[in-house]
């Protein structure tokens, strides 16, 4: 797959969202369990607070059709969210496991956006 280019809030949002991937196969949860994000309301709530929730979906619908993640929708509202394969790769090309720079990533562009 071709590296996409992707705005910051994308940038941000895959970060945050892989950090969480990484933080929960680190407390002992499979890494098939760690790919589901569950509903919108949810991951906005733990993520995502402090962003427009319009802007979160919005974000959502561009990693998704990039293909990092996989967003079921019921009534235009995110139902089911999953991480796929291709967005941890992006992640780990990107960052080479080390949880560290995706911290100060996530810490770097947040203070841009």
């Amino acid at each position: 797959m071709p590296e996409v280019e992707l705005t910051k809030d994308a940038q941000y949002m895959i970060a945050v969202i892989y950090k969480e991937y990484i933080d929960r196969i680190n407390n002992g949860i499979s890494k098939s369990q760690a790919k589901n994000l569950g509903g919108g309301d949810q991951l906005y709530n733990l993520l995502f607070p402090n962003m427009l929730f319009e802007d979160f979906e919005d974000t959502m619908r561009t990693l998704s059709r990039n293909e990092y993640i996989n967003v079921n929708w019921s009534s235009n509202k995110i139902y089911l969210a999953f991480l796929k394969d291709d967005g941890i790769i992006y992640m780990e090309n990107r960052f080479k496991n080390n949880v560290q720079d995706v911290i100060k990533f996530i810490t770097n562009i947040k203070n841009i956006l």
